[in-house]
């Protein structure tokens, strides 16, 4: 009994090496079925009929016409169109540069109530020193494309000429929080005092186990 005990052990052991949820499906190929024999179903490749496509529609802003009269072979202006390629593309262009504004922003009294209010078509942060786009593209790159605040830092060197270090970027999402919290506080309290609360009761994988918050 106790040898029988230890060979289940051990086969045990060894199992866990090809089960566990560190090891993808696709290392155990020994695992899968055998599918020699079985007969493959022959059919028509591309969309089924009655399918409607969804190519692009593009419509140009401005035409460029790419032409050269000068050979780069040997220089010679005896040259004619052999073909003429017509192409529609979208881009952008090379570098989006920043534009640093001075904005003026009267605060107003008003002289019948005492009402004090800055115009409702300002969109100037009142504290630090970037816009409210550049904002909105900090918080794009960190939340929904999940990037670190290094490589955020090159990206927008890269693709907006806008030097920024890390810790700026992140003095910039600390700043949007703050402005945030007053929502987030209303929406908390909002579903605190609902009288209906629908759960959502979704799974997430925990070392190989499903769990639920």
């Amino acid at each position: 009994m106790e040898l029988q005990s230890k060979r289940f052990n051990k086969l045990e052991k060894e199992l866990t090496k090809y089960n566990n949820p560190n090891t993808p499906s696709s290392a155990n190929k020994h695992l899968k079925p055998n599918t020699k024999g079985l007969k493959y179903k022959y059919g028509k490749r591309g969309a089924p009929k009655g399918h409607k496509g969804t190519t692009r529609k593009q419509i140009s802003t401005r035409k460029e016409i790419i032409d050269s009269h000068i050979c780069p072979n040997c220089n010679g202006s005896n040259v004619k169109d052999k073909q003429i390629l017509k192409r529609v593309i979208e881009d952008v262009s090379e570098k989006v540069k920043p534009e640093t504004v001075e904005a003026e922003i009267h605060k107003k009294l008003c002289k019948d109530c005492g009402h004090v209010f800055i115009p409702e078509h300002n969109t100037t942060p009142l504290k630090g020193k970037f816009g409210i786009n550049i904002m909105i593209i900090v918080v794009f790159i960190k939340f929904i494309l999940h990037g670190v605040l290094r490589k955020s830092s090159t990206f927008l060197d890269n693709g907006f000429a806008l030097k920024m270090t890390p810790a700026t970027i992140n003095s910039i999402i600390k700043r949007i929080a703050d402005v945030a919290d007053s929502e987030y506080d209303a929406l908390k309290y909002r579903i605190q005092t609902a009288h209906k609360i629908y759960m959502d009761e979704t799974s997430f994988s925990v070392l190989g186990k499903n769990q639920w918050v």
